[in-house]
């Protein structure tokens, strides 16, 4: 029997059975290099403000924030996540953005993805609704009951006061401890971004 013939009694046999391997093997290339290429943080945020924002302001922070941010992942980069889901919050259900935006804040309050939260009062308020209380009170922080750090006249806010962000921008955490969000690694995060906010109280 020649190569040929061995070839084409293979395919006859095989040949759905290598088409499906071939397939998996090219969806697993593509998801390990995904993953390979996916940006690494060492802390993040939700920003939730009632007016959308300016790329050029968020990005910005994001900078501002990442200078501030110890390499915590040890990589040796400092990088700041900023899950930007601001917007005008008085257009209502006919605001397609922020149709789209509240239903990632729902998802993402739910699954818990991040504790620290920037906020002005809108996003404040919409957060610590009776029905939510979303945020957790520190001895530390010094504003709204204990829930916040307005950044107002911080070294950060004078930094980017060009940069178009709200003039009251409030940096809260998370309830973690007794919620159904609490595990280690939440509540290492909750610890890791209450000393991060301090450090950026103290500048």
């Amino acid at each position: 029997m020649t190569a040929r013939q061995k070839w084409e009694n293979y395919w006859y046999h095989y040949k759905w059975h290598t088409v499906l391997a071939l397939a998996l093997v090219f969806t697993l290339a593509v998801a390990v290099t995904q993953c390979a290429r996916r940006p690494r943080y060492d802390l993040g945020g939700v920003l939730l403000c009632g007016q959308t924002l300016p790329a050029d302001g968020v990005q910005a922070l994001t900078s501002a924030l990442s200078e501030r941010t110890a390499d915590y992942d040890q990589n040796g980069e400092r990088a700041f996540e900023v899950y930007d889901l601001s917007y005008n919050m008085t257009g209502g259900a006919e605001n397609p953005v922020g149709v789209t935006n509240s239903q990632k804040l729902l998802a993402v309050v739910s699954a818990a993805d991040f504790v620290l939260y920037l906020v002005d009062d809108e996003g404040y308020d919409r957060l610590m609704q009776d029905n939510m209380r979303l945020f957790e009170a520190y001895a530390f922080l010094p504003d709204k009951n204990g829930t916040a750090w307005d950044w107002q006249g911080s070294a950060l806010q004078r930094q980017l006061a060009a940069d178009g962000l709200p003039a009251h921008l409030y940096f809260c955490i998370r309830k973690v401890k007794n919620t159904a969000a609490e595990d280690d690694d939440a509540l290492a995060r909750a610890e890791r971004a209450a000393e991060w906010i301090q450090s950026l109280m103290e500048e």
